[in-house]
């Protein structure tokens, strides 16, 4: 039997071994901790990836994988000892309305029947992500939180630490594209947060680079470039880790954040909220039967339920409440599912507890101390007391109250669009829509490979001996280079100078022709010229009788194709060797960005300053290096200097209304250089209108006024659809707005 209290005669509090199972896109992390004295620290942890993703996995192939992560996670405890409390860390698109979704509810069962699991309660792992963040960075967290996996990448859409939306899809590309691409399914927002966390994913250093280097999409409503975060390894488990700590009321070893401790109010204490929740979470699990979560209980150690009379059972029940942190407000779901667990567990088994996990609600602090009248023999004294607190109490009301009204309006859009000029040595000058900007320069060295494509015919010229036969009275010289040719009109060259003797003969044997030797070699390269023996030559330039003839066949003559680099190929791996520093580049000249400039969007001219090829145009060649020196050069520019010229053009034209400040967004388009030291492009705004409030009039016509009548009277005002108020010190009642309308202060803010 489990007693509801310690008993004080000594004995050692025995360690408790949780286990976390963190179910993810592509693989499941479970990690074992082990608690003492009301401190938790991690023990060991293992991942185990499914062949393609959890919601592909077939019901072995889940099992199978749950149960490798665990074992082997479970090396590193005594061997007496195995983990069965469990909690879970979910998907988001696991859970609905802070419950398990009936199918996967029924997929867990499985798993903790299969695996001898007891479960405890549910995180969402996102959700606990941008808890942990909120923590450690002092601020609600608004962000694109990328999980990226092998094969698959899950993006999810952060606004004040709560999760607005989530996609998914395949990678393809690379990872920055697909980002990219699943960015435009966030639709229905006029800006998206301009900062992108990463995690989960390998090589992270080269994952970051990606993402510095990539150019987004002109059509995401970004304000600036994203900021790019990538978390550390194992953030994911350390969250849902701290997540559960806290509302289990332990302290993480190791982290430096102690959980709140436990209290036992009685149930009366407890908001109305937190009754109803309970009735309803009652009403709609009350079918299923053997899953719940309950806090360090077994649900298999449940006996079947028995009828307790109504008030029997209240004077029996007792709630047990952990104090969330008020800074840290935590995502409801492990609240609420332990509250269900518990609810639900206590119907099956007759438990006398039922546990809830909620806030606790805390009034504020009179600035006062109230006197003891224990020891008062004159009740009548209480009289002037109690009057002169009641006006203690109304002075500090009216002179100590002051409040903040936020007007909600319907923001109107109005975008534009103004050729500017960005110059380097004129200021600044919305009138003349000028924009001073400097520019910068880095130097980057790499290296590219190109494939040679370009064709060309090599080989050798045939050569040969002719014989030149002179018939003329005289004799004829040639020099070096005269042409031949042949009877089918194939030439040839001499290949020395030579003379000729002139004719001779008597009138019995006729006429003998002078004769010479010399060797001849082809004008082309080709297997055409090996000539036979016996072809007869023309020789330029002189009478045709002077001819020559080679007594024996020409040789030597070879033709073949062969692939050489070309001019567009060293053209290619220039292009090539740009683009592979283009990352680096960009990299390096964000590290000049300080204070408050920004680059020039649009603009980045690169040239190749030194490039040194391995070969040369024309050398026969299957692929080839070149090396080289790229310079890259873009322009910086204040944010105040664009945002003032925008201001300028967007408010133009524009009565009784005013920008809103914080959804305002301008980019350079069509970016182009003019000279040496300017640029033209083209300004493209965009903005929210806000309609142009007196507050000071506002504040006196809702000065004393309720809440209800207060709102009445500010949607009076076109565009404005709502107002929120919060008072300072934030008394529970009256929702009264203080009587001083200079303690009322009133902001416009869109919708």
């Amino acid at each position: 039997m489990n007693l509801p209290f310690k008993v004080p005669f000594g004995k050692k509090e025995i360690n408790q071994y949780f286990l976390a199972l963190l179910l993810r896109e592509e693989k499941v992390t479970a990690v074992i901790f082990e608690e003492a004295e009301g401190k938790i620290k991690p023990l060991a942890k293992h991942e185990e990836s499914f062949k393609e993703s959890v919601e592909a996995a077939s019901e072995d192939e889940f099992l199978d994988t749950l149960d490798k992560a665990i074992s082997i996670a479970e090396q590193n405890l005594p061997k007496s000892i195995e983990t069965q409390k469990t909690i879970f860390g979910l998907k988001e698109t696991w859970v609905e309305d802070a419950k398990i979704k009936r199918d996967y509810l029924s997929k867990l069962k499985k798993a903790c029947d299969a695996l001898g699991l007891s479960p405890v309660g549910f995180l969402v792992i996102h959700e606990a992500i941008a808890h942990l963040l909120q923590k450690e960075e002092g601020a609600p967290v608004s962000a694109v939180l990328a999980e990226i996996g092998k094969k698959h990448e899950v993006i999810t859409l952060l606004r004040g630490g709560r999760i607005i939306e989530t996609h998914r899809a395949k990678i393809e590309d690379s990872v920055a594209k697909t980002t990219d691409r699943l960015l435009h399914h966030f639709v229905n927002y006029e800006v998206l947060p301009a900062r992108i966390v990463l995690f989960d994913g390998e090589k992270s250093d080269e994952l970051s680079q990606e993402f510095i280097s990539h150019s987004w999409s002109k059509d995401l409503p970004f304000l600036h470039v994203p900021q790019i975060t990538v978390l550390s390894e194992g953030f994911d488990a350390r969250s849902v880790l701290f997540g559960a700590a806290s509302q289990m009321g332990f302290e993480v070893l190791g982290e430096g954040v102690s959980a709140p401790k436990r209290v036992t109010p009685n149930l009366e204490e407890q908001p109305q909220e937190t009754e109803k929740m309970v009735e309803e979470e009652e009403i709609s699990d009350e079918k299923e039967e053997d899953f719940g979560f309950v806090v360090g209980k077994d649900v298999r150690q449940f006996k079947k339920p028995t009828v307790v009379a109504p008030e029997a059972e209240n004077e029996e029940l007792e709630e047990e409440v952990v104090e969330t942190p008020k800074d840290q407000p935590y995502p409801t779901s492990l609240k609420k599912a332990i509250a269900v667990g518990s609810l639900f567990s206590m119907v099956l088994s007759n438990a006398p507890r039922l546990k809830l996990f909620t806030k606790k609600i805390k009034l504020p602090k009179i600035p006062f101390s109230l006197p003891s009248f224990k020891n008062t023999s004159r009740p009548f004294l209480l009289i002037p007391v109690i009057g002169a607190l009641f006006l203690i109490l109304l002075l500090w009301y009216i002179f100590g109250l002051s409040a903040k009204v936020t007007l909600l309006a319907k923001a109107q859009t109005v975008e534009k669009n103004q050729d500017v000029i960005l110059s380097s040595v004129d200021p600044t000058d919305p009138s003349t829509n000028t924009i001073h900007i400097d520019f910068v320069t880095v130097s980057e060295d790499g290296s590219s490979s190109a494939p040679a494509t370009g064709k060309k015919e090599v080989g050798t010229p045939a050569k040969g001996t002719v014989t030149i036969y002179n018939s003329l009275s005289d004799s004829e010289t040639f020099q070096q280079g005269t042409v031949i040719t042949s009877d089918s009109g194939l030439k040839f060259t001499l290949d020395k100078s030579i003379s000729v003797a002139s004719s001779s003969g008597d009138p019995i044997s006729g006429i003998k022709s002078g004769t010479a030797q010399v060797s001849v070699t082809a004008s082309d390269i080709g297997t055409e010229y090996n000539l036979p023996s016996g072809v007869k030559f023309s020789i330029a330039g002189v009478s045709s009788s002077v001819v020559a003839k080679n007594d024996n066949p020409f040789s030597g003559g070879t033709k073949k194709n062969v692939t050489v680099i070309s001019k567009d190929d060293l053209q290619k791996a220039n292009d090539a060797l740009i683009k592979s520093v283009e990352g680096k580049a960009k990299t390096d000249l964000m590290a000049k960005v300080q204070g408050d400039t920004i680059l020039v969007s649009g603009y980045l001219d690169e040239s190749i300053n030194k490039s040194s090829p391995s070969k040369n145009v024309g050398d026969e060649a299957s692929s080839f290096d070149v090396k080289g020196t790229v310079d890259f050069k873009s322009a910086l520019y204040k944010k105040s200097d664009g945002d003032s010229v925008t201001k300028t053009l967007l408010t133009q034209s524009i009565e009784n209304m005013t920008l809103s400040q914080n959804k305002t967004s301008y980019a350079f388009n069509s970016v182009k250089p003019q000279g040496n030291n300017k640029l033209t492009a083209t300004l493209a705004a965009k903005a929210f209108l806000l309609p142009k409030v007196d507050t000071s009039q506002l504040a006196k016509n809702i000065a004393g006024k309720s809440f209800t009548d207060a709102k009445n009277i500010a949607t009076k005002i076109p565009q404005i659809s709502n107002i929120l108020v919060k008072l300072s010190p934030n008394i529970p009642f009256p929702h009264l707005l203080p009587k001083m309308s200079n303690h009322i202060t009133i902001e416009v803010v869109g919708e």
